[in-house]
C-alpha cells in the first residue's frame, strides 16, 4: 500500500495517476475527497483529513509499505522550519520504513522572504 499526501495538488496528482496506471489502489490523505479527480475515489482507498493531523496520519500510515509526503504550499507560515520542517512532525517516528518526501510546488515562500532560493518557472 502507498500513502500519497496531497493527491489535489500538481505533483501528486501525477503521482496518483502512475500508481493507478500500474494498477495500484493508492491510500490518498485529502482535506476534501470531492476534489480529487472523476474515477480515483473509486480506485484508490481515501482518508479524509489533513497530513498535519497525527490522527490521520496513524490512520493512513497503518500497514503502508511507503509514503510520499508533500507538504503544502504556506506562505503564511512564520519561518521554513515551520513550513516544511513542522509539518513533517505527524510522521516521525511511524512506519513505513520508506518515504519520499517532497516540496511545495511553489516557492514563492522563500522568494517573498527573502531567501537565496530561485523560483521555479
Amino acid at each position: 500500500m502507498y500513502v500519497i499526501t496531497a493527491p489535489t495538488s500538481t505533483i501528486g496528482r501525477l503521482i496518483v495517476d502512475d500508481l493507478l496506471t500500474r494498477g495500484e489502489k493508492p491510500r490518498l490523505v485529502t482535506r476534501d475527497a470531492s476534489r480529487l479527480a472523476p474515477g480515483v475515489r473509486e480506485r484508490a482507498e481515501i482518508v479524509e483529513g489533513s497530513h498535519g493531523d497525527e490522527a490521520v496520519v496513524d490512520r493512513a500510515c497503518a500497514d503502508a509499505e511507503a509514503v510520499f509526503w508533500l507538504a503544502p504550499d504556506d506562505g503564511d507560515a512564520p519561518s521554513t522550519d515551520a513550513a516544511y520542517v513542522d509539518f513533517t512532525l505527524p510522521r516521525r517516528g511511524r512506519s513505513p520504513g520508506t518515504a519520499s518526501g517532497g516540496s511545495s510546488p511553489s516557492r514563492r515562500w522563500a522568494v517573498a522572504r527573502g531567501s537565496r532560493s530561485t523560483p521555479v518557472r
